[in-house]
């Protein structure tokens, strides 16, 4: 199964595998979840380690809140593709409107669903 079998095989219940991981198994609250996941704020996904590209946030060698403030004040679209040997992986872009283009910067389903209900659509709204 190869580095695939690393990483949540559906995305629709990435959000409960991240509860059952972090939560049942180690034992963290909710709200520490939200925190190790503020992390993203570093660093950038490569497609060769997970099937997913890009990076979180514009600046992303300094530990801030940008990843919170754009996850909920940025708009988001979401993109799927396959990626060998991942698999589908679905990516929400950053939109930009003006431009009716995508930046570099990504969310993943796991991320969206701490702010959002993302069911049945390719927008996000708030919960």
């Amino acid at each position: 199964t190869g580095q695939g079998s690393r990483h949540v095989s559906s995305e629709s219940t990435s959000s409960n595998r991240t509860a059952e991981v972090f939560v049942d198994r180690l034992g963290l609250s909710h709200r520490e979840v939200v925190a190790l996941l503020g992390a993203h704020v570093l660093g950038r996904a490569s497609k060769k380690n997970s099937g997913y590209e890009g990076k979180w946030v514009t600046t992303n060698d300094a530990f801030t809140n940008a990843y919170f403030v754009d996850l909920v004040h940025e708009p988001w679209i979401k993109r799927k593709e396959t990626v060998e040997p991942f698999g589908e992986r679905t990516t929400w872009r950053r939109f930009v409107d003006g431009r009716m283009g995508f930046e570099d910067e990504i969310m993943l389903q796991t991320d969206v669903d701490l702010a959002f209900q993302t069911t049945g659509g390719y927008f996000c709204s708030r919960v």
